[in-house]
């Protein structure tokens, strides 16, 4: 979901090339991004870069199913829709891996987090000025949840086994299994 430039589709690609078989579907809003994903994944026979929005998209069923930094950009209410449907379009032991930014629990530990991400920014070559009018950019657009309202919504909709598998100080990772 939200494929971008393929990078992430092409390394998941890449790394399972041992199974022909499987198929990757990326699917993204913006035709720039599917442009550039096609563009990227132009070597592999069994991707499929789809120009759609995924709350409209009609998933097939399949076994994987991964949200990078994708539904944060929704509503709650849609983000369940949303996951209700990822969950329904799985295979039984079917996984969903979702990558989101999250709110801390505690002001302060919001504030800890926010800083020391964007030293982290500024520490791998981002300017100063950057940093600031990236973080304003997504103010307000970007819609994070603290970790227990996230997984309250992958269990309303239909997840009983889930996971939190990685954090990185405001984002987290939770792995979401279909039984």
């Amino acid at each position: 979901m939200g494929c971008s430039t393929g990078e992430l589709i092409t390394k998941l690609a890449n790394y399972n090339s041992r199974t022909k078989s499987v198929n990757w579907v990326g699917i993204d809003n913006s035709i720039e991004m599917v442009e550039k994903a096609r563009e990227s994944c132009k070597q592999f026979d069994n991707i499929e870069i789809i120009l759609g929005d995924i709350v409209d998209y009609e998933l097939q069923t399949c076994d994987y199913v991964v949200d990078f930094l994708t539904s944060q950009f929704l509503n709650k209410t849609t983000q369940l829709t949303l996951f209700s449907k990822i969950y329904n379009s799985l295979k039984e032991r079917g996984a969903f891996f979702l990558y989101t930014k999250i709110l801390q629990e505690d002001s302060f530990f919001q504030d800890l987090s926010s800083v020391m991400y964007n030293r982290f920014k500024i520490s791998n070559g981002l300017s100063p000025s950057h940093v600031l009018s990236k973080s304003e950019s997504v103010y307000g657009v970007i819609k994070p949840e603290p970790q227990h309202v996230m997984l309250n919504l992958l269990h309303e909709a239909g997840f009983q086994k889930i996971l939190p598998i990685i954090r990185f100080l405001n984002f987290e990772g939770y792995l979401a299994v279909r039984v």
